[in-house]
């Protein structure tokens, strides 16, 4: 919901019924209304519905020009007063150009995630990935550990 006119200072964003996260503030909406949010013109308003998982690279410009070696993984806080704390998230990994992926050439990963830890398995196995590191996004910490086919990271909560 980023603001498109010069000048503006706010901006009308609907959100869909559930509990979602300002991206860049950490600020808790509750959803099924409207809400006038402050940002200026350079800001790009991101809401993340509470508990998401979502897959992240770092100063992405072209997917050929360069590996993406490294998979982040923001992890939005839940929400307030939320009792079930429980998410999953699949992740698909090709090469982003051929379609192998119709001959099984691709990965599938299953991550789970717990108040207690994230938990990553393959799924399919059909292509060399380029991945060498996980970073977890939490709370404004980061937590780095080697890539692998099975993880089980513990987490605070």
């Amino acid at each position: 919901a980023p603001v498109v006119r010069q000048g503006e200072r706010s901006r009308l964003v609907y959100l869909p019924e559930g509990s979602w996260i300002d991206y860049f503030t950490g600020k808790e909406y509750q959803g099924g209304q409207e809400y006038i949010v402050p940002m200026s013109l350079a800001e790009t308003g991101v809401f993340v519905k509470a508990g998401t998982m979502l897959p992240m690279f770092r100063n992405v410009c072209h997917i050929r020009k360069q590996e993406l070696t490294t998979l982040h993984l923001y992890l939005a806080p839940w929400a307030e007063g939320e009792e079930i704390r429980e998410s999953s998230y699949i992740h698909y990994e090709d090469d982003g150009a051929s379609l192998d992926y119709k001959k099984g050439v691709y990965n599938e990963y299953e991550f789970k995630r717990t108040a207690e830890c994230v938990t990553m398995h393959m799924l399919h196995h059909g292509y060399k990935t380029d991945y060498k590191t996980l970073v977890l996004h939490a709370d404004g910490t980061e937590v780095s550990v080697p890539f692998a086919e099975e993880l089980n990271i513990p987490l605070k909560d």
